[in-house]
């Protein structure tokens, strides 16, 4: 699978997407249903209602819920009402698939990553492996004393396959994760993703805050959400004030001890969703510095490792010169030249990786 193909699948099988679509869609049908409400309608009580009013002129009103509900203010707010939800909902939708692309991709860079860190440190068990058999031969030569060169690269064979077993699984649970956002089998989804050409890390890429900032809170579909749903409890509270007009309405809405009590849990509404929007423009604004400072941080140390790699891979290079002019490896230095080299290496491929999850 490629990033693009497991994109798709988020927005179109995805379960939490699904969801999320249906609600879409029952809110869209709210609005025919809103719609309906201002268009006259038949139904057994109408039919008596209408009969009894030829023999009594004064049960005509009985029908003015039915025959002309397009009188009655809080209908038409009704209507207004349903078609900003479902604005606010087709903007909710739009946020959730770009949460779960977010956190697809996230996932996508955190499996490369692990198979990078898996592929190096089994480049790196070889090596190890090579520089135990030397030390060993040197042992058994009378060259370095016995045991403690064999003994230190045993170990670190060890650990490292230890680390490669801890990775393994780590990526058995990553691969499950990423089946499961995708709309797959966790056991039978993904088993191989295609890899990925990161670009080239430069100081040029670094981001500034502010510009990010703003740009984010302009674009950001969480708070036109809030928006649209700010605006649409303020029709709800037309709904309710013109409610006591309307003779179908719900009765708890009628004038009463409780009206007041209705229209201030209305106004109550109203500010919550304010609030909401407060505080998320406040955390988008978090994230995303956060996420700049991130990116800032990988270009810097990217530039960093590069410099680590290129001296150790030199330092290597004047290593081994020497020992192959002195006619002996000393497996123990060469170690202690090349672990600085993997993990340069290593931070490498991972910075790499984290910048595009970041971007």
């Amino acid at each position: 699978f490629g990033l693009p193909e497991l994109v798709e699948r988020v927005k179109f099988a995805n379960f939490d997407t699904r969801l999320k679509a249906e609600r879409v869609y029952q809110a869209r049908q709210a609005i025919q249903a809103a719609r309906g409400n201002l268009l006259p309608r038949l139904n057994m009580n109408t039919i008596i209602t209408a009969a009894v009013s030829v023999i009594d002129p004064t049960n005509v009103g009985g029908l003015v819920g039915d025959v002309v509900p397009f009188i009655f203010p809080n209908r038409w707010y009704a209507l207004k009402e349903a078609g900003l939800f479902y604005d606010a909902e087709k903007y909710s939708y739009a946020s959730l698939v770009a949460n779960q692309i977010g956190a697809v991709e996230e996932l996508y860079f955190n499996v490369l990553s692990g198979q990078i860190y898996s592929k190096h440190l089994g480049d790196y068990e070889s090596y190890l492996q090579e520089l135990y058999t030397l030390a060993l031969s040197q042992e058994k030569a009378g060259q370095i004393p016995v045991g403690f060169a064999s003994r230190l690269f045993r170990n670190r064979v060890l650990a490292v396959e230890s680390d490669i077993v801890s990775i393994q699984e780590l990526l058995v649970r990553e691969y499950s994760s990423l089946s499961v956002a995708a709309g797959l089998s966790p056991i039978e989804g993904i088993s191989a993703l295609e890899q990925v050409s990161p670009p080239p890390i430069g100081q040029n890429l670094k981001l500034t805050a502010e510009g990010t900032v703003t740009q984010s809170l302009a674009n950001s579909l969480a708070i036109k959400e809030l928006l649209y749903l700010e605006e649409a409890a303020k029709k709800t509270f037309k709904v309710i004030e013109y409610s006591f007009l309307d003779p179908q309405a719900d009765p708890s809405l009628s004038l009463g001890f409780g009206y007041a009590a209705n229209l201030n849990v209305s106004r109550s509404h109203i500010n919550e969703v304010k609030v909401r929007a407060v505080s998320t423009a406040m955390e988008t604004e978090a994230r995303v510095k956060s996420t700049v400072a991130l990116v800032n941080r990988i270009v810097d140390q990217y530039a960093l490792s590069s410099e680590a790699r290129d001296n150790s891979k030199e330092l290597l290079r004047l290593t081994t010169s020497r020992m192959a002019r002195e006619g002996i490896v000393d497996a123990t230095e060469v170690l202690i030249v090349v672990d600085p080299l993997l993990k340069s290496e290593i931070a490498q491929a991972q910075l790499e990786l984290t910048y595009m999850a970041a971007r």
